[in-house]
């Protein structure tokens, strides 16, 4: 008979949920929020245990989990677009189910290779794989959890609030020491957005005439980025003279914007 622990059954779950969604917001390149990862995470880990406690239907139980999943990714990635909800939540599950796979194998070769366990009057109450990989879970959540909440003294991060199209947006930017784009014409810095974020997007649709176009390279290769010249910029409250650009990329370590540090 074997006896299932609900503190380790949960700090299982949480750590698999914490991976998974860490995993997902990698492969999607997509912005994660750090404090609702953890509380996605913490739901996750609780309607793990609450299914292996309560008996439910088998068909009802796959619709639950793809709910919380649902309802995890909606709390983590604060997506509101369906399709990229609908694409993080497969990707997510797709992942879950992956290391689950991988966990399962870790676990009975484990078992096969250490035969540990504890028992008490017949019963096996403990095993010694289930040790190593609750271990290893949480020593590798431990270090994703480290670069998430990185000090923020090593990190420096400015408010931004521009104006484009008579319409006043407020972002929060990175600045990046490596962003030496500069507008050839004008010889302007350049702060890179994601084109997908609501001024990126306000971006795209401007007239050709209004257009700056920015050379770059970097370790993919060359191209053109598209830019315009907002009408008014601050950062930090203080007025500069800079080029807002695109980028495909979807976010900067958290951030909205990507500043060059030479502007402060």
């Amino acid at each position: 008979m074997l006896i299932l622990y609900a503190d380790i059954l949960f700090l299982i779950n949480f750590s698999m949920d914490f991976l998974g969604q860490f995993l997902c917001s990698m492969i999607m390149k997509h912005k994660i929020l750090r404090i609702r990862l953890i509380v996605s995470s913490l739901i996750g880990a609780t309607y793990g245990v609450f299914s292996m406690i309560v008996k439910i239907n088998s068909l009802v139980n796959v619709l639950l989990c793809i709910f919380v999943a649902i309802v995890m990714i909606l709390i983590s990635f604060n997506e509101k677009h369906i399709i990229n909800l609908c694409s993080l939540t497969l990707m997510y599950i797709f992942i879950s189910a992956t290391l689950g796979g991988i966990m399962s194998i870790i676990y009975v070769c484990l078992n096969k290779i250490l035969r540990i366990t504890i028992s008490n009057d017949g019963y096996i109450t403990y095993s010694g794989a289930r040790i190593f990989i609750i271990i290893g879970l949480t020593c590798i959540a431990a270090i994703i959890f480290g670069r998430l909440f990185v000090n923020k003294k090593d990190v420096e991060l400015v408010e931004i609030t521009v104006k484009v199209n008579n319409k006043e947006h407020v972002l929060s930017g990175l600045c990046d020491s490596g962003n030496l784009l500069i507008e050839p014409f004008s010889g302007k810095k350049v702060i890179l957005v994601s084109e997908e974020s609501e001024i990126g997007k306000e971006i795209l649709l401007f007239n050709e005439y209004k257009v700056k176009y920015i050379p770059f390279r970097d370790v993919s290769g060359e191209g053109i980025l598209r830019g315009v010249l907002p009408k008014e910029i601050k950062v930090n409250g203080k007025h500069i003279d800079v080029i807002i650009a695109t980028t495909k990329a979807k976010n900067f370590n958290g951030c909205d914007a990507l500043v060059p540090k030479t502007i402060l």
